[in-house]
């Protein structure tokens, strides 16, 4: 019997993402060099006013400038909601809603 292997790969303009920060129940969590956590709760009146950087997990056919592994500085709130792929959590957005790239 052949089995395929898989692989999460977007359609179209979509970037495949994962997070820098920490996100807990939807939240982004803020760590402190003391090592104390803030969870901010299911409030998105902080954490949604900030960009928030992201790592290209992987690209559609029409996405050009970004490749897997760029970090990406993404627009307040312009993702989707996480979703589950072989136990790691990701996201998507459109190129549009990058703001810059980080080196």
């Amino acid at each position: 019997m052949t089995q395929l292997s898989e692989e999460l790969i977007p359609t179209r303009d979509n970037i495949i993402f994962k997070f820098v920060d920490d996100v807990k129940n939807g939240n982004f969590v803020d760590s402190r060099s003391s090592g104390l956590i803030v969870d901010l709760g299911n409030s998105h009146d902080r954490s949604g006013k900030f960009c928030r950087v992201g790592v290209v997990h992987s690209v559609g056919e029409r996405v050009e400038g970004f490749t897997p592994g760029d970090k990406i500085l993404i627009n307040p709130l312009m993702w989707t909601e996480s979703f589950n792929f072989k136990d790691q959590k990701y996201w998507m957005t459109i190129p549009k809603h990058v703001a810059a790239k980080v080196n």
